[in-house]
């Protein structure tokens, strides 16, 4: 028998996933992220434009109506994110994005800082209070979070699935990227090192406008952003037990493990639409650039609206602090260019 002709690689290969949850059908529990589904689309957009990915090879999960489109449900997300690094070899790019809702669990194993565990708590009156807290630190929701009529809560994904997923699971030199727009995400991928850059920022807290707390979903203006100044050092911490991948692998959170993030009224996660516009602004700046940038323009967003309430009489939004995780060190990662990670475009 003749032997199967042998398939050899030209160049590295991409792949992508994007996971965005609307959460329809919570919406009666105030729970609907209306426009999540743009953020996939803003991701996508990013990828094909900027970094040699096709449609292709992005899988994208929504909660449509579309019989055709899979769902994220959490047997889905997990089954995918297998997928995306299956077979991946040094060298590759990888890409996994999730929209949606996060909040946290006490943690089980003690690897956490403040050991807290990200994840759903186990009844929906603890989860919203989690939701509410800025003392508690995550996990995803998939979909089909089983919320019980007796308020217990199932089917949720812990960070350290994530992680033994996406991080443990791929092999030495792949490149992976991670991003989460979430509540409570700093550490949603467990990452052993976290970088924040300081610049202008004020104290860590809740989320008000008058006395009602505010979620992943409040209305911001649309204003001019505040332009990139002085690059200062950002704060390093020791967030998880390292990991046992050694390649280039970085996760974008929306915000601190203690922090909630926002979405726009019409186009979706605030988190997502300044990250890829400042993404698509220089797709080759380092990582240290990229992280003042969004972090300096979610900033002067923050304080046009905080003005805006202020005028209101209503008590201001604290503003979220953008994340960057990673598996080397501080002096590794932050000078390196971002397209090293996410790939530079094909000729």
């Amino acid at each position: 028998m003749p032997g199967l002709p042998l398939r050899v690689r030209t160049q590295p290969v991409r792949k992508a996933l994007c996971i965005a949850i609307q959460y329809s059908h919570l919406g009666d529990k105030g729970l609907e992220l209306a426009h999540a589904h743009d953020d996939a689309q803003h991701v996508q957009n990013l990828l094909t434009e900027h970094f040699g990915y096709t449609e292709q090879d992005i899988t994208v999960l929504k909660d449509t109506d579309d019989p055709l489109q899979p769902r994220p449900t959490r047997d889905n997300i997990i089954q995918a994110m297998r997928d995306l690094v299956a077979g991946a070899l040094s060298g590759d790019h990888l890409l996994c994005h999730a929209s949606g809702h996060g909040s946290q669990i006490l943690n089980l194993n003690h690897t956490e800082k403040d050991d807290l565990d990200e994840g759903i708590l186990t009844t929906f009156e603890s989860l919203m209070l989690a939701y509410d807290s800025a003392s508690l630190p995550i996990v995803f929701w998939p979909v089909d979070i089983d919320i019980k009529n007796d308020g217990s809560v199932e089917n949720y994904i812990m960070d350290d699935e994530i992680k033994n997923i996406l991080i443990d699971g791929i092999s030495p030199g792949v490149n992976l990227v991670l991003i989460f727009d979430c509540c409570h995400s700093g550490t949603m991928a467990d990452l052993p090192h976290g970088h924040t850059d300081h610049t202008g920022m004020g104290p860590r807290g809740q989320f008000y406008v008058g006395s009602k707390t505010i979620g992943h979903s409040v209305s911001v203006p649309d204003e001019p952003m505040t332009p990139l100044s002085t690059i200062t050092v950002p704060e390093e911490t020791q967030t998880s037990a390292p990991a046992k991948s050694t390649g280039h692998v970085v996760c974008w959170s929306a915000c601190r493990d203690a922090q909630k993030t926002y979405e726009l009224p019409t186009r979706g996660g605030l988190f997502i639409q300044l990250l890829t516009k400042c993404i698509s602004e220089n797709p080759s700046q380092t990582h240290r650039e990229l992280l003042h940038r969004t972090t300096k323009q979610l900033q002067g967003l923050l304080k046009t609206f905080n003005k805006w309430l202020k005028d209101r009489g209503d008590m201001h939004l604290v503003t979220p602090r953008p994340q960057l995780s990673s598996l080397c060190y501080q002096t590794q990662i932050l000078e390196v260019p971002i397209d090293t990670v996410f790939g530079s475009k094909m000729a």
